[in-house]
């Protein structure tokens, strides 16, 4: 069995823990024996802030709290309780809180570090800019994203007066940054603040580093919030070359860059690939924090979305139901979290034909994305499509009208009017009018659908066909049987092409085919007339939701951006599970920067 490697006895002794990056005979560590490692080693060198494990050089991870605990107690001793020191260990306690998912703690602790700080230092000093950034990052994991990215701000421009613009501590900022205006439904500017820390990072650190592939987690976050998924694909499989490298195959870290690239992959409409990265995902994360943390949460989500896209909705429900009950538990049942899990679980109630439940839990999940996202928020579309979906089955065509409509305005205010996941609720939104008897309406939307497809899949994909099999029937409806006939030709040509001639349904007024590949974190929808049929939701940890950027070594305090720093896609990120601890629910606890006396 396992032993502890310190002491070589095994969990008689007290619970072991896989704590850091080291692996085979290493692996594991009593708590008691971690902080005796630690006091061991400060009193030996006389450093009392390296937090690190001697041999990874990485943080103890679920034991940081104990090991910062003991650090700060035992440099309070030596220092006394106003000595500068004594903060700089206090800020580490924090940091370690915020790692360990009690952004609250960090919160509080932060705040009391600030008001020191500020007395002793000043408003522009660079010790402030630190606090500030990491004040701010535990704001964003309590879900006040407005806060977190004030604050962010407020450190960067101290950080460019202090170190210049191209500096590693002004890109963990940026990286962080952009999360924050990720978190408030602006992807495109994360992504230009993302892309300008990787650029830093790669220049200091060389390209396959780990805090590049942190950078490549985040900006893949971002480009698939703006509808480029294989972007996103791209980028993720390069950060889990690194990060298998850098932490062999079976490590926390791993399993978060297995959860973001399987969810994005489900975007891609690949459900089977999807299903075993998340797989293996789940079994790092519960080997790692247990069946029932948030981490695991966020897996699940990603998981159940597999399910349903392969048709499996039982599945599917059943696993967003025990995600549900580990969010409530963990963050209480108003959360954006619960939120999200809510319109995955509403999901599947659609797809095994319980519309009624679909609609319940469809609007408790509005009213909860609602309140911590706003109005307008990109959160709301799906929600918004699963009560359109739901009113459709219901009979309540005129209340799925207004659904469907907020959520194309929000889309196209949010995303821009070619956004891709316009596609499929055009289409949906257009059937519904058509079968209220307002064709022209439905010609319209039918033809932006085209439009779109064409633009963003290319002329030939199967969205356009679909989109030109909508416009027929609006076009026949309105008598025009020429353009009917040019539409349905166009239609037969590219179903016949991507799809088989099975499938095709081009001449009548049968139901249109499933969708193969749903668009970005928009379901498609089974409403009442012919209309696409519900495939998964794309959860992301708002908690997407973004992984902690910090300093490597142990050369000064560094800023870190707690559980939720990266995203984790499956709930969020909101952007999959920044299990912020639940992606991009944001994500699993990241590793706790190496501090030090500043």
């Amino acid at each position: 069995g396992e032993t502890c490697r310190f002491c070589l006895s095994g969990e008689s002794d007290g619970p072991l823990a896989a704590a850091c990056a080291c692996r085979g005979s290493q692996k594991y560590v009593h708590k008691a024996c971690a902080i005796a490692a630690y006091k061991g080693r400060a009193k030996l060198t006389g450093d009392w802030f390296d937090l690190t494990c001697a041999s990874c050089k990485r943080n103890y991870g679920c034991l940081g709290v104990a090991v910062a605990s003991a650090a700060w107690r035992a440099i309070k001793a030596r220092r006394g309780r106003s000595h500068c020191d004594t903060y700089v260990a206090l800020e580490n306690l924090a940091s370690a809180y915020g790692e360990a998912g009690d952004a609250a703690q960090q919160r509080d602790i932060l705040l009391e570090v600030r008001a020191v700080i500020m007395q002793k230092c000043g408003p522009d000093h660079p010790k402030l800019a630190t606090t500030l950034a990491n004040l701010g990052n535990a704001y964003g994991d309590l879900g006040d994203a407005a806060r977190k990215k004030k604050l962010l701000e407020q450190a960067l421009a101290i950080k460019e007066r202090a170190f210049g613009c191209d500096h590693c501590e002004v890109a963990s900022t940026l990286a962080n940054l952009g999360n924050a205006y990720g978190d408030l439904g602006d992807p495109a500017r994360k992504r230009d603040l993302l892309e300008r820390a990787l650029a830093i990072f790669e220049r200091e650190y060389g390209p396959r580093h780990t805090e590049v592939a942190s950078a490549l987690v985040n900006l893949g976050s971002a480009y698939g919030d703006l509808g480029y998924v294989d972007k996103q694909r791209q980028l993720l499989e390069r950060a889990l070359l690194i990060e298998e490298r850098e932490y062999g195959s079976d490590h926390r870290e791993v399993a978060s860059t297995l959860t973001n690239l399987g969810n994005a992959f489900g975007k891609l409409g690949k459900f089977t690939r999807q299903w075993e990265l998340l797989e293996r995902a789940l079994s790092i994360d519960e080997r790692e924090f247990g069946p029932s943390h948030r981490s695991v949460a966020a897996v699940l989500i990603g998981l159940a979305s597999a399910y349903g896209g392969l048709g499996q909705p039982a599945r599917h429900k059943e696993l967003a139901e025990r995600a549900l009950e580990i969010v409530e538990r963990e963050f209480g049942p108003q959360h954006r979290q619960v939120g999200i899990v809510l319109t995955s679980l509403s999901t599947a109630c659609g797809n095994l034909g319980d519309h009624a439940s679909m609609q319940s839990l469809a609007e408790r999940a509005l009213k909860i994305v609602e309140r911590e996202y706003g109005h307008e928020h990109t959160e709301l579309v799906v929600v918004l499509r699963n009560l359109g979906d739901a009113c459709g089955h219901l009979g309540a065509a005129t209340q799925q009208v207004q659904y469907l409509e907020r959520a194309v305005w929000i889309c196209e205010q949010q995303s821009g009017p070619t956004h891709p996941e316009l596609v499929s609720i055009l289409l949906v939104l257009g059937n519904v009018y058509g079968s209220l008897g307002d064709h022209s309406r439905h010609k319209e939307l039918a033809e932006q659908a085209v439009s779109v497809s064409q633009q963003e899949f290319g002329p030939d994909h199967c969205r356009v066909g679909i989109s030109l099999q909508s416009l027929s029937r609006a076009v026949e409806a309105l008598g025009d049987v020429t353009r009917q006939d040019q539409h349905l030709a166009g239609a037969r040509r590219i179903l016949q092409n991507t799809r088989g001639a099975e499938h095709l349904e081009v001449g009548s007024r049968s139901r249109i085919n499933v969708d193969p590949t749903p668009s970005t974190r928009v379901l498609h929808s089974a409403a009442s007339a012919a209309v696409l049929p519900a495939s998964s939701l794309e959860c992301r940890g708002s908690v997407v939701y973004h992984r902690s950027f910090r300093r490597p070594g142990s050369a000064s305090l560094g800023e870190h951006a707690g559980p939720s720093g990266r995203s984790r896609s499956g709930f969020r990120a909101a952007s999959l599970l920044h299990f912020a601890g639940l992606a991009s629910l944001p994500r699993s606890p990241s590793t706790l920067s190496s501090l030090s006396h500043v």
